[in-house]
């Protein structure tokens, strides 16, 4: 949705009478803003950040399981912080990190202005409020910091009036049809219940209120 210029409209098909009273498809335009705007009432929900143990070791005692990361998750926080090289901070003589066969992780830096800083904590600290909550990496000090984003809008206490649903066009062996629940689209190359137009039940009328029966039970009103 292209928003960057404010008389940028979005097209959409709906339902509607026209001035004769019959349905048919019509055109709905809205503001291209508008149409790129969450409305669906709810805040969004980040999955946690959750780090698996590890039997990883050094110096014969288990490390910490957060300064693991992938080398993929490194590569990413190396260009999202403007980071020049990466290092296998286990990979050394001296007190080495010992990875089991099934760890895939490894104790990553990347270096920035010129320091080792560890992935795993870079990691934490952008998910701290779920994994892909909103922010960015402020990158002026001597080390990246994370700054979290303004939620996305949940729709909640919107006021804006309500939209009508978007439908796609009839294809050519269907039509409009009004009955007891309302307008319908039938199979107009379908043999149809004569009990329509006389303002008497469809069998879709039928199926729907049987629907809305059993939903009713369910919930014991």
């Amino acid at each position: 949705m292209d928003t960057s210029n404010p008389s940028n409209v979005a097209l959409y098909n709906i339902v509607g009478q026209d001035q004769s009273g019959n349905w048919r498809v019509q055109q709905m335009v809205m503001p291209a803003q508008e149409a790129a705007t969450v409305n669906l009432p709810g805040a969004i929900a980040y999955a946690p950040y959750v780090v698996a143990p590890t039997q990883a070791t050094r110096g014969g005692s288990g490390i910490n399981p957060m300064y693991l990361s992938l080398q993929i998750e490194a590569q990413e926080i190396m260009t999202e912080v403007g980071g020049t090289s990466l290092l296998d901070e286990g990979n050394t003589l001296v007190f080495p990190v010992i990875y089991p066969a099934n760890e895939p992780r490894r104790v990553w830096d990347v270096v920035f202005k010129g320091e080792a800083l560890n992935v795993g904590m870079l990691l934490s600290m952008k998910y701290a409020n779920g994994v892909g909550a909103p922010g960015h990496w402020d990158t002026s000090g001597s080390d990246p910091v994370w700054v979290s984003d303004p939620p996305a809008p949940t729709g909640t206490g919107d006021t804006r009036p309500p939209r009508p649903m978007p439908v796609r066009d009839l294809l050519p062996n269907e039509k409009f049809q009004t009955g007891l629940m309302g307008v319908g689209i039938i199979r107009a190359d379908l043999q149809q219940n004569q009990e329509a137009p006389k303002g008497q039940f469809t069998a879709d009328d039928r199926a729907t209120l049987q629907t809305i029966y059993q939903i009713v039970s369910r919930l014991g009103i």
